[in-house]
């Protein structure tokens, strides 16, 4: 029993709707099957196990005729309440300590036949084989393992005390150990699986016993040894249910504060509880129980002690807020010196608390936790509902991850937990602990939320070859092995969590299966594979910075990745005329440093200039903020290098401005989206930096005074203007309080424009710009401005332009339109979408408990395109039907594209009729065939 919690303590009592374990319902015999009978079960809703009587029924699809009320068993009505459904919105962030940690020979070579463990709950004896690695359920990141679902998460950290020890691998035995655990809990989902009808009775120890029991089994078979702790966590309801043995951890955070966090269990110091092969292993009954009510919005941290060893909570709690919106941030958090065994709250109202249940060993020890002479409680706090805003668990868990990283790896000056503990057991210890870090992060979410009901996936082509041993084996014929990344399902050792980034986009919206990245880094190396593939019809979704918002770089299903990142090498460039030539995978900030150094400047500017790679701004056609300078990529790119799908090698790398020698076949690519061939080189003109740039913030009434401010723009400063940018008020409130910055104007405005000028001359640029300014103030067009007098106030005002689409996605789930339309109607559309919303009655402007939130508009004047967005509560189906395909058919109205710059990829192929003619359409498609036969290169994309 943790510290602090004696026998003093009183029992808690919970009043629950849920069915209660071991009690079956009236003609369910001893709780095996489940009840059928709707009447039966109609009655038993006016019983306390009603919540379980409804899920049933609905299981089984059938009609619930719900009461009102219920008796108290004194003959008074009483209405009654059912519990919060809620689920978990998770990711998770492994980093071994050693790259070479997972010995897979003994594994691979265990077993000839599946044993069948479906009903089996009794010793793990009886298991004669463990289930083949395609299969596995569990993920490990060195000798940790992990695993989370909806529902569920689960961490073990196999014990480093069996290095040198013969036929120890406690690797596997941790990550058997998850495995079994994820396949308990799937149990309580199978119809046909006695524990069907349990699913509300679901304990996280019985769980964890008889997957102990199949992972000891398994050990004995293969003659290995291991042990490991672990933390199992279900969720049932509102209710969050825990087993927690040896050091790994779990932290509860609500609205920037953390409520909870349990306390390791250790023999002796760095000698923890732990799971194992031995004789004198501890149990699964030995484990802390917790129960706790939580909350929507809250956020739950489940590490191994590879964190907490090397992460006090305040560490852990900065990383949390650092990516909670402002509003959800804890402001005069309480200080977070505690200890352990404290249970730390804000109460929200008098008499309000967070519910707690910890037991050890046993029902018969459960106890409340209460606050303890440590416990800081916030009396008479106001209660606070929790805004509807979005919380990124990847961006979570990277963070803390990255933080125990960076702590483990200091051995001189920095502190730590372990370090602390060290100094208190009498031993000298300086800095971290290096130690494999795990980070499964969960924020709790309704059950009814939903991914984005737009993204439709299509099915799979079984057109395709899907991968065997026999090609991975080819590729790493033709490419070092460190260059390729492929998973145990087709013979590789990566585990899952290392191809994440390849699998999913920076939104989190569109995501795939692959199990194999491929990094080439010549053009040589894209010509093999793409050969081979080609040749057996293997599916390649080419990939570069992986910044696009459309799903064009990513894999639909189990595609294999190409990616370019390590073909990032200059291959020339003049300083005479500018003309640089590059690798595809050159990222476009440092192409950008590179040809700065050398007075020029790239002819294209993104927000993701950081991370974006060349090669696919130019598979995208992309656009940016210097499209009105400079214009597009179909200008600026003199030549490409391109691998077709068949191995081909097109090499028109030109450094010419003119070349009229026939079909311009570099422009087909352009654009493209990597459906034609693969560009693996780039030729472009970079143009004279600018001696002399000038940045000024306007605030304008109106759309039209947006309008006329450019037209005067241009005629004043026409020769040097290079931007011209604006964004509504609903933009501008979302990047100042995301960012935390003060407006450079006084007061606010419905409008604001951004207006760049570049040129050679800074008096001139400067006088210019001086009086188009005061004509704007003057002629009304302006009502307030703001000059920028340095470099640092430049950059920050172009962040509150770039700064947007971040601010937007952190405030909620974003529905993100790019489209071009003629620049009189252009922000015509998002005043129409929001009365749609309006008149369906999910919209109201400053109504926060609506399903949507905001509706904004922003974008490139100059270029007639803008950045439609929507924020809303979370995806659901009433909202995207008010504005699809309303939005696209709007801009063909006006004779507009659908997409201006972000391109087509998964998210628009089924609406490209609006912007091209159905014989366009057909021609296209002629094209890809001509190109592509086999139809290998990025299915599923463009059209």
């Amino acid at each position: 029993m943790p510290a602090g919690l004696g026998t003093s303590a009183r029992k808690f009592h919970s009043i629950s709707l849920n069915r209660q374990p071991g009690v079956p319902f009236e003609g369910d015999e001893d709780g095996a099957s489940p009840i059928t009978d709707t009447a039966a079960l109609s009655a038993q809703l006016l019983q306390s196990d009603a919540t379980s009587a409804i899920a049933q029924l609905q299981r089984y699809g059938k009609a619930v005729p719900l009461p009102s009320r219920r008796s108290d068993g004194a003959g008074n009505a009483q209405r009654l309440r059912a519990p919060k459904n809620y689920m978990f919105a998770h990711a998770a962030t492994g980093i071994p300590k050693f790259e070479n940690r997972i010995p897979l020979a003994k594994r691979e070579a265990v077993v000839a036949a599946k044993g069948d463990r479906s009903g089996q709950s009794g010793s793990g004896k009886d298991v004669a084989a463990i289930d083949p690695p395609e299969e596995e359920m569990a993920t490990s990141a060195g000798e940790d393992a992990f695993f989370h679902r909806t529902d569920a998460l689960g961490i073990a950290d196999g014990v480093g005390g069996w290095a040198g020890v013969k036929d120890a691998d406690p690797s596997l035995f941790a990550r058997r150990l998850m495995h079994h655990v994820s396949l308990e809990i799937q149990r309580y989902e199978d119809i046909d699986d006695e524990m069907f009808s349990h699913y509300y009775d679901a304990a996280p120890v019985d769980i964890l016993r008889r997957a102990y029991e199949f992972t000891l089994g398994e050990m004995e078979a293969l003659a290995m040894r291991g042990s490991s702790t672990a933390c199992v966590v279900i969720l049932r309801g509102d209710e969050l249910r825990v087993a927690n043995l040896g050091d790994c951890g779990l932290t509860v955070v609500r609205q920037g504060d953390m409520v909870y966090r349990t306390e390791e269990q250790q023999h002796s110091f760095n000698y923890p509880y732990q799971l194992g092969t031995e004789a004198h292993s501890d149990r699964p009954s030995d484990a802390q129980v917790f129960r706790l009510k939580i909350q929507k919005g809250d956020v739950i941290i489940v590490g191994s002690d590879g964190v907490f060893d090397n992460l006090f909570d305040e560490d852990i709690l900065e990383e949390v807020n650092q990516h909670l919106p402002p509003a959800m941030r804890s402001e005069g958090q309480p200080e977070l010196k505690y200890s352990t065994d404290s249970l730390w709250y804000e109460s929200q109202q008098p008499g309000d608390r967070l519910e707690a249940l910890c037991r050890n060993g046993g029902p018969d020890k459960t106890v409340e936790v209460a606050p303890s002479s440590t416990t800081k409680v916030v009396a008479g706090a106001p209660k606070l509902s929790l805004p509807q805003f979005h919380i990124d668990p990847h961006a979570i868990s990277l963070a803390i991850a990255k933080r125990a990283k960076l702590v483990s790896e200091d051995t001189r000056y920095t502190e730590s937990p372990f370090q602390m503990r060290a100094m208190q057991e009498g031993l000298y210890y300086q800095g971290g602990k290096r130690d494999d870090i795990t980070v499964v992060v969960a924020v709790v979410t309704d059950l009814e939320d939903s991914p984005d009901p737009s993204y439709h996936k299509p099915a799979r082509s079984e057109a395709f070859k899907r991968l065997t041993k026999d090609d991975l084996a080819y590729f790493k014929t033709i490419m070092p092995s460190e260059t390729v990344l492929a998973t145990a399902q087709v013979g590789g050792t990566a585990d899952a969590i290392e191809l994440e980034g390849f699998n999913a986009d920076w939104l989190n919206k569109y995501r795939g299966d692959s199990q194999l990245v491929l990094r080439p880094k010549t053009t040589e190396q894209v010509s093999q594979i793409l050969q081979y593939c080609s040749t057996h019809r293997i599916a390649v979704v080419p990939q570069g910075g992986n910044t696009g918002l459309v799903g064009g770089s990513v894999p639909v299903h189990d595609e294999v990745v190409l990616s370019l990142r390590n073909m990032s090498k200059i291959r020339s460039y003049d300083e005479l005329s500018g003309i640089l030539v590059c690798d595809a995978g050159c990222v476009l900030e440092e192409l950008g440093n590179y040809v700065g150094e050398r007075g020029h400047v790239m002819p294209l500017d993104l927000g993701a200039k950081g991370s974006c790679h060349i090669g696919g701004n130019v598979a995208a056609n992309a656009g940016g903020i210097r499209f009105l300078r400079y214009g597009s990529l179909h200008g600026s790119v003199l030549g490409l290098e391109v691998v077709l799908a068949d191995g081909t090698v097109l090499d028109n790398l030109s450094t010419l401005r003119k070349d009229n020698t026939g079909y311009d076949l570099k422009q087909l690519f352009i654009g493209s989206e990597g459906t034609l061939g693969v560009v693996t080189g780039v030729s472009v003109a970079t143009p004279q930096k600018p001696s002399a740039v000038n940045v000024a913030v306007l605030g304008v009434p109106t759309y039209e005074c947006v309008q006329r401010a450019f037209k005067l723009a241009r005629k004043r400063c026409g020769e040097v203007l290079s931007a011209y940018e604006f964004w509504d008020a609903n933009c501008m409130g979302a990047v100042l309080r995301h960012h935390e910055l003060k407006s450079p104007l006084g007061a606010e405005f419905p409008f604001y424009v951004l207006i760049e000028t570049s040129g050679s001359n800074k008096e001139h640029d400067d006088e210019k710009l001086g009086a188009l300014l005061e004509e704007l103030m003057e002629e009304g067009i302006a009502e307030d401005g703001a000059l920028a007098q340095d470099d640092s106030q430049i950059a920050r005002m172009w962040s509150m332009r770039e700064g947007i689409p971040e601010s937007l996605g952190k405030t909620g789930p974003t529905y993100k339109y790019d489209v071009s339309i003629p620049i009189p109607v252009l922000y015509d559309i998002v005043g129409d979408i929001a009365r749609r919303l309006e008149t369906a009655g999910l919209y109201k402007p400053g109504d926060a408990t609506r399903p949507v939130k905001l509706v904004c508009g922003y974008g490139h004047i100059g270029d007639g395109n803008l950045h439609l967005n929507v924020v809303a509560e979370r995806f659901e189906d009433r909202v995207t039907e008010i504005f699809e395909p309303y939005v696209y058919e709007w801009v063909a109205s006006h004779r507009g594209s659908i997409s201006a710059e972000h391109g087509v990829g998964l998210m628009k192929r089924d609406y490209l009729r609006y912007s091209k003619s159905p014989e366009m359409i057909a021609y296209m498609k002629r094209v890809k065939d001509l190109f592509d036969p086999n139809h290998i290169l990025n299915p599923y994309k463009v059209v």
